[in-house]
């Protein structure tokens, strides 16, 4: 029994778990949803329940991250357009007063604050067990009375150590932005392995990502499900419909970050896995510094936005935008490090390379063919020798030449390929190709010049649970 790690969970918990107070404060809240969605209800006469689901129905949610799904449930014999046409219009405007975000996974939703707490209003269309789903969030109410089914206080509460690990470790999350793991994934994986700590031992010394397959019911047939998904990093049967993979959105490297997090915390319990600690700000004066020495090797594209986009629809834009960058960088000759992305989900977003040299120089040298490949290796020098290049030479048992080309900058190379990388939905909006030795200045902006840091630094938050900072 590792007493260590017993006492590290006791006092996350006693921080996580909401109180008798918390959960009337919270129910009010739902209360006061639900009643005004009783009245658009009356007003409209739409055929509608409204229900409670998610986290806070089924007793998983934490103190620190309070929110509330509500849904609204059409009867089967009503669609996708109904939703999209007819009553999300309607809706929309009903909540006017409360300023919604609009959201949007298969069809539109909206997001509320009140009184600190985020709500998420649901549409969605009535779904039996076993039942052809008409849309993705219809299954809601069937895992809510799973979970309820499943868990008593104690596995409650192992479940609500899983989702604050998760968030605590960046992996927190099914949207696009993240690719991680969904609370209901959370609570089937805990359910499973009967507790957090089980939960990180199989992940730590069990799972290997692509043969991860977990049907907690037995409702599937392994080889049919491997053949439906593919090979995605993960497979877990929903319980609830054996069509589908509940680790779907999981990507192969949160999943790894999960993997290597769990292996670290058992060997080493901190608090700060589950709350990572912000750095002093002497401390990040001190590792920008450090960082500043790269800052000439990221390629910066700031783009400001015309029209607020839903964030899985703007995430998914960047991510695309990012992998061509980086594709059209390679293929130029550019080692890229890595990439990343930032947005503020409203009208502001970058997306930043990092690579080995911004600058691409006059001379290449050119790797021949070894000369026992007769044909290659004369067609070698007949191509080199009568052209303004240097060599070929031998070396070894191998051609070389050196070849003068262009030199070719980053930005200008970024520059001249914007409509290829801004396509879809950001078509409209502005951008600024530049090194961010150009523009130091926005890393005084709090929340981009922390995102900056990690990006270059390259360690996630929970990491630094495991560093002395001066060593860094």
């Amino acid at each position: 029994m590792n007493t260590e790690a017993q006492e590290v969970e006791k006092k996350v918990l006693e921080k996580i778990k909401p109180s008798r107070s918390d959960e009337e404060t919270l129910k009010s809240i739902a209360n006061l949803v639900v009643n005004e969605l009783d009245k658009f209800k009356q007003q409209t006469r739409i055929d509608m329940k409204i229900s409670v689901e998610g986290s806070f129905a089924k007793g998983t949610w934490l103190k620190t991250d309070p929110e509330l799904d509500v849904f609204i449930i059409l009867p089967s014999n009503y669609d996708k357009e109904f939703i999209k046409n007819e009553l999300y219009p309607k809706l929309r405007a009903w909540l006017n007063d409360y300023s919604p975000i609009e959201q949007y996974s298969e069809h539109p939703y909206l997001t509320l604050q009140i009184h600190g707490v985020k709500v998420d209003i649901v549409p969605s269309i009535e779904s039996l067990p076993g039942a052809k789903i008409i849309t993705a969030v219809d299954r809601t109410h069937l895992h809510t009375e799973y979970v309820k089914r499943k868990t008593d206080e104690r596995l409650r509460d192992e479940i609500r150590l899983a989702k604050a690990f998760a968030r605590g470790i960046g992996v927190y999350g099914a949207e696009i932005k993240i690719k991680g793991f969904s609370g209901y994934l959370l609570e089937l994986l805990t359910i499973y392995y009967g507790g957090f700590r089980r939960l990180l031992e199989a992940a730590a010394y069990e799972w290997v990502p692509g043969k991860i397959y977990i049907d907690i019911e037995g409702v599937s047939d392994p080889l049919q499900a491997k053949q439906a998904f593919g090979n995605p990093p993960m497979i877990v049967i929903d319980p609830t419909d054996p069509r589908r993979n509940v680790a779907a959105a999981v990507s192969m490297e949160k999943l790894s970050e999960f993997i290597m997090a769990a292996r670290l915390y058992l060997s080493n319990p901190k608090e700060e896995f589950f709350f990572p600690k912000p750095l002093h700000p002497v401390e990040k004066r001190r590792l920008l510094g450090l960082a500043e020495t790269f800052f000439e090797n990221v390629v910066l594209v700031e783009l400001r936005h015309k029209a607020r986009l839903p964030p899985d629809t703007l995430w998914g834009e960047l991510q695309r935008a990012l992998s061509i960058m980086k594709n059209i960088l390679e293929k130029n000759e550019f080692e890229v490090y890595r990439c990343d992305a930032w947005s503020d989900e409203k009208e502001q977003s970058i997306l930043a390379c990092l690579l080995s040299t911004p600058i691409k120089t006059k001379y290449r040298l050119i790797k021949g063919p070894p000369i026992k490949e007769r044909e290659h290796s004369i067609r070698f020098i007949e191509k080199y020798l009568h052209s303004p290049f240097l060599g070929p030479w031998i070396v070894g048992d191998r051609l070389y030449a050196i070849s003068v080309r262009k030199e070719v900058l980053a930005t200008s190379l970024i520059e001249d390929h914007l409509g290829e990388i801004l396509v879809s939905d950001l078509t409209d909006s502005t951008a600024k190709v530049s090194l961010l030795s150009w523009r130091p200045e926005i890393i005084e902006d709090e929340e981009i010049g922390e995102w900056i840091l990690s990006f270059l630094l390259g360690k996630p938050k929970w990491l630094w649970a495991l560093l002395d900072y001066q060593k860094v």
